[in-house]
């Protein structure tokens, strides 16, 4: 049951109670990696110069559903949502086709993580494939590149356990990638299909687990320091990925590589799956 007096309290108590209401801050969002942000860009359509490019259209990624009831209260309540939405470096999208408005989240591929879905490992050879099946497109003509802007990665501890060189596959494009999330207890719900094309709100959070950092002088990754057996075992699984890995960054960028074991939460409501 609503209050119907709201309206009629004090304009600094009525801001006050929905900021109140509001999450306190994003965290770092998952978006699923889908099939055909891949893309050919042809040569230039007028004078027919220059090579084409391959790259990345993380535009591409479905957005994420952002549950903010207090966007569809009334303009006041609207307002101040905008702003904390604002606040969080968030690029918002608002879907009119979506009933109820909807407001979506856009993938930033310096705070966001990609996410490769773990139910079927088709999905993680078509991850790694997909790229190298554009090439061939081409018939051997002479491509330009351009590496994924994307920082992060969330993977599941499961792609770890038989794949040697898992490291040296991924970075072969995606060279930017600053941090890897190592995912525990993959909820299923994550890896379901929806009807929908917007993503529900999950996020990442550490566990107790300690991070693992890549030393670069010596090519391998440091050796926690915590005897705990969860931790041995992982550094254990990331030298295992790592296999033929020489990491390298370009100069405008900083030369960090660590791994985070982390698990899933959702945030705000879920979507009906496809098989419901």
């Amino acid at each position: 049951m609503g209050f119907s007096k709201f309206r009629y309290l004090p304009a600094e108590l009525r801001i006050h109670i929905w900021e109140d209401s509001l999450p306190q801050k994003l965290g770092r969002p998952i978006y699923r990696w889908r099939e055909g942000c891949w893309q050919l860009s042809p040569c230039d359509p007028n004078t027919g110069a220059g090579q084409p490019k391959l790259e990345f259209r993380h535009t591409l990624l479905h957005n994420i559903r952002i549950d903010l009831p207090q966007f569809l209260v009334d303009q006041e309540a609207r307002a101040i949502a905008l702003r904390w939405l604002q606040r969080q470096g968030a690029t918002i999208t608002v879907d009119p086709a979506q009933q109820p408005l909807t407001v979506a989240r856009v993938f930033n591929p310096m705070h966001d993580a990609l996410y490769v879905c773990s139910g079927a490992s088709e999905d993680y050879l078509n991850f790694i494939l997909e790229p190298h099946e554009r090439l061939e497109e081409l018939d051997g003509r002479s491509v330009t590149t351009i590496p994924p802007a994307v920082r992060h990665i969330a993977l599941a501890r499961e792609l770890f356990v038989n794949s040697a060189g898992l490291f040296h596959d991924i970075f072969h494009h995606f060279r930017h990638i600053q941090t890897v999330y190592v995912m525990e207890d993959v909820p299923p719900e994550l890896d379901q299909q929806t009807r929908d094309k917007l993503q529900d709100w999950w996020e990442l959070e550490r566990t107790t687990g300690v991070s693992i950092s890549w030393d670069f002088t010596r090519d391998r990754f440091t050796r926690p320091l915590s005897e705990a057996a969860d931790d041995q075992r992982l550094w254990g699984l990331l030298n295992r990925a790592s296999v033929g890995l020489r990491r390298e960054f370009s100069p405008e960028l900083q030369a960090v590589f660590e791994v985070y074991p982390v698990v899933a939460v959702r945030r705000g409501a879920q979507t009906p799956s496809l098989a419901e």
